[in-house]
């Protein structure tokens, strides 16, 4: 499932400052259409984060106290 995780990092995210934060539903939701057209089983949102975490990319909260991705952005969507 990590190796998923890393595949899915690697095409869809950039990584860049720590002070950048990425509302970490906007990256699930990125996942979802990853797995859609990959036409694999997705991961549930929490497991899907701590996956995230184990990969190297830290959660923090965003505006309004919502979860969210340190350090990275989305590329522009290749699906």
């Amino acid at each position: 499932m990590k190796k998923m995780v890393d595949e899915f990092i690697r095409e869809n995210l950039t990584m860049t400052h720590d002070f950048i934060k990425m509302p970490a539903k906007e990256v699930y939701e990125r996942y979802l259409k990853y797995c859609k057209t990959k036409k694999i089983e997705p991961l549930g949102a929490r497991k899907f984060y701590n996956n995230m975490e184990h990969c190297g990319i830290s959660k923090g909260r965003g505006s309004g106290n919502a979860l969210s991705f340190k350090g990275v952005y989305l590329r522009k969507c290749p699906y």
